[in-house]
């Protein structure tokens, strides 16, 4: 009997590997298991008491994809093994209690030597540890500041029932890990903490169960419902991930020759962060809730006088008639702010269309507490040809102010982060299921009603969130200040795969200088005056000087800014990118909170006036002195400064013209500051700027080269390959090439160039103007 089922499962195994990659067996203990490849380098583990293995509600509402696709595999049972194997990992499952081993192809030592899956009965020493571990931080986390509403109090969620998961990791001596999402403000190597994956205000506002190691290998665990990950905190030598009141374990494994990598596939199984229009990187400034239109619009002007560029103005929630209004049937206050008289139609210039001329868009903010599952269901039965609920849609009502030229909104906490315990959704789940993935689903359904009205991207973010939520649009940190921490939340995030993330600038923070420089240098930057004065009129001389600088060099930046942008879409790298994924080896970079990379090209240091330098040589971006790296070093910064600027040496950094305000297409004309050093180059990312054709391949690359030898140096810029609508078929390119010592002439396509050639000796740099082809190569040679 035993030779007849080992015949028959053998032969199944290799019938799998011809069809669909996956294969669902009955352990020796009872339990059952089920293994699915996704891609070359993802595979999902399934373990449960049962045997019934449904999709998981991050599958049906399409957070998590579903799409497999054809890989080339062997899948094979030998000595009480199952072993499935691609080019690129192998995972051995024993078929006696489901343990695994992970390893990457044709490697010896496994990535993972044993990962294995218990279920405990009722109360356990787990469960013991973990309340004694949160014992003074509730599942609830009191009321939103500003929400005077009166309402009742969320109850506690009971968590224990009969039976737990508990999913453990053999860790190697070394390993360190990086991921969890924001909550955690002590760090970011996780190695030796414990995580709640549990949405709370102020607390842990963007969980996110995926963790990687710096050896290469991740894993995200696929529930929705309250979690805990002990990365070797109670046994140093085990990654628990521990679920009270769950039957089955459901976990993706990732492979990968570096962390980049690992973050590459999650966030191609879990959604690329979404590309915010091309204005949305330059600032955004929210003003006191005090203000009425008038106060705005001559704040808007004196952004303008000040030629301190700003792209974004939103309201906070003054511009409602009811404070915090909840409600789909919300207006305008018009008192405060006029939008359209009746006898118009919308056709005067009143205040929207005054912002628009000055260039400037308006957002809205907004409170939400809604059940998602009501779009989500209705969308599933529309799809399958069934009739939908009829239930209110909540974000439809917004339409009436995208029409009056509203741009972007700012979902606040509000109680969408409450605890909604004794709730039934319309799906039939109960907070249990729903508290976490709500946080993703308000931006979603936000994100579909706003595309579906206009066909262009909007400014849309929220604090909250899960996996997944970087897909969907972009995240402050909510109530949480600008102050030195905030940045932990930020490269936690980036960590696991949400680039687009950003804090209330200056909040919290004086003196401001330090505040400004690093606010500057985040994916996106909102300076938030609800209740203050952060208008940068009314600084000091000193402060307000500072805070110009800064604002027009990122808008010099927006080239670099955007293509790191859409690089982030297009990858999962995230603009802001700590220092261990950039340098995962390096034991003093493990732990780094105060520097960080912006894009490939600029070290930042933050809150701080030292910095520790990587291998290799480095261009003090304010003295513009190159300096020998791997060591630490304290910098003489000038009086405008807030901190620590480097350029990496071989740097090839896009520029534009400052402008007050950011159009959606890209430049006609760039300056490119290069830093010339043996070999190196840079890839620019551009398209339309607004629509959502970035997501069908609309998207253009640039590469530059520079090759710098004894003889001089040979800069190219390649045929641009990709394209988009509105892409320039003609560029104006000033080259400007740094540290050049000596120069005697320079040729375009084998040509002498006459005209457009400056050397400064002083400075040391050489200026060249050339207007080319883009669909062509062009060559810069330097003697």
């Amino acid at each position: 009997m035993i030779a007849r089922f080992t015949f028959l499962f053998s032969f199944l195994l290799h019938f799998c590997a011809l069809s669909n990659a996956q294969e669902q067996v009955r352990l020796q203990n009872g339990n059952y298991a089920k293994i699915e490849l996704y891609t070359p380098s993802i595979v999902r583990v399934r373990i449960n008491t049962h045997g019934k293995f449904s999709e998981s509600l991050m599958e049906r509402y399409g957070v998590v994809k579903t799409e497999r696709h054809v890989v080339k595999h062997e899948l094979k049972k030998e000595k009480g093994r199952c072993i499935i194997e691609t080019d690129s990992l192998q995972l051995q499952m024993s078929l006696a209690d489901g343990k695994v081993t992970f390893r990457r192809k044709s490697q010896t030592d496994a990535l993972v030597d044993s990962i294995g899956v218990t279920f405990l009965n009722g109360k356990n020493k787990i469960a013991d540890r973990l309340s004694q571990e949160f014992s003074k931080d509730s599942l609830t986390a009191g009321g939103i500041i500003g929400d005077t509403v009166g309402r009742s109090a969320a109850k506690i969620i009971n968590y224990q029932d009969s039976l737990s998961a508990l999913l453990s990791f053999s860790l190697k001596k070394g390993e360190r890990f990086y991921g969890l999402g924001s909550g955690n403000r002590q760090g970011i190597q996780r190695r030796g903490y414990i995580g709640r994956m549990w949405v709370q205000y102020q607390r842990s506002e963007a969980p996110v169960p995926f963790i990687m190691s710096n050896k290469g290998w991740g894993v995200f665990y696929n529930t929705t419902k309250l979690h805990y990950f002990d990365v070797g905190k109670f046994n140093s030598d085990l990654m628990q991930v521990y679920e009270p009141d769950q039957k089955e374990v459901d976990y993706f494994l990732f492979s990968g020759p570096d962390m980049p990598s690992v973050l590459s596939q999650y966030t191609l199984l879990t959604g690329r962060s979404y590309v915010l229009p091309r204005w949305a990187y330059g600032l955004a400034f929210g003003g006191n809730t005090m203000e009425n239109q008038f106060n705005v619009l001559e704040n808007a002007a004196h952004f303008r006088r000040e030629k301190i560029p700003c792209d974004i103005y939103w309201l906070e929630p003054q511009w409602m008639a009811k404070w915090y209004d909840f409600s789909t049937t919300k207006d305008w206050n018009k008192d405060k702010f006029v939008a359209e008289l009746p006898w118009t139609k919308n056709h005067d210039p009143l205040f929207i269309r005054r912002l628009s001329d000055m260039g400037f868009k308006l957002a809205l903010w907004l409170c939400v507490d809604h059940d998602f599952t009501i779009e989500e269901e209705d969308k599933i039965s529309k799809r399958n040809g069934q009739s939908v609920s009829g239930r209110e849609h909540w974000f439809e009502h917004l339409r009436k102010f995208l029409d009056q030229g509203v741009r972007g909104f700012k979902i606040d906490p509000s109680r969408t982060l409450d605890l909604h315990a004794g709730m039934s959704y319309f799906n039939g789940w109960d907070d249990r299921e729903m508290h976490n993935l709500n946080q993703v689903l308000v931006v979603k359904n936000l994100q579909d009603v706003t595309k579906a009205h206009l066909a262009t991207r909007t400014f849309h973010h929220y604090c909250g969130g899960y996996a997944g939520i970087q897909r969907y649009g972009a995240s402050t940190l909510g109530d949480n200040g600008g102050r030195p921490e905030t940045l932990l939340d930020i490269f936690n995030l980036g960590l696991s795969g949400h680039s687009n993330t950003t804090c209330d600038v200056l909040e919290g923070v004086y003196p401001l200088k330090p505040g400004i420089h690093m606010g500057f240098f985040l994916p996106w930057v909102q300076i938030n005056s609800w209740a203050y004065m952060f208008h940068p009129f009314y600084y000091s001389e000193t402060d307000k000087n500072t805070f110009r600088f800064y604002d027009q060099l990122r808008y010099q930046l927006l080239p670099y800014i955007y293509s790191n942008a859409l690089l982030a879409n297009q990858s999962g790298m995230p603009m802001v990118r700590p220092m261990p994924l950039m340098y995962p080896e390096e034991e003093r970079f493990s732990n780094s909170s105060r520097q960080f990379f912006f894009g490939e090209n600029f070290l930042i240091g933050a809150f701080t006036d030292s910095i520790d330098l990587p291998k290799g040589k480095w261009i003090d971006f304010w003295s513009r002195k190159v300096i020998e790296g791997d060591r630490k070093i304290a910098c003489k910064l000038p009086a405008n400064a807030g901190g620590p600027i480097f350029i990496r040496r071989g740097a090839i950094i896009p520029f534009q013209d400052t402008n007050q305000s950011i159009s959606p297409e890209p430049p006609g004309s760039l300056l490119l500051k290069i830093y010339p050093y043996r070999k190196s180059g840079y890839t620019l990312l551009e398209d339309d700027g607004e629509s959502y054709n970035y997501e069908k391949g609309a998207v253009s690359k640039t590469s530059f080269l520079c090759d710098q030898t004894r003889e001089g140096i040979q800069f190219t810029i390649s045929a641009v390959k990709g394209g988009f609508q509105g892409a320039p078929p003609k560029r104006m390119y000033k080259l400007e090439f740094n540290d050049i010592q000596q120069f005697r002439y320079a040729k375009l396509n084998h040509k002498v160039l006459s005209k457009g050639v400056s050397f400064d000796k002083v400075n040391s740099t050489l200026r060249i103007t050339i207007t080319v082809d883009t669909n062509s190569d062009n060559v810069i040679n330097v003697f």
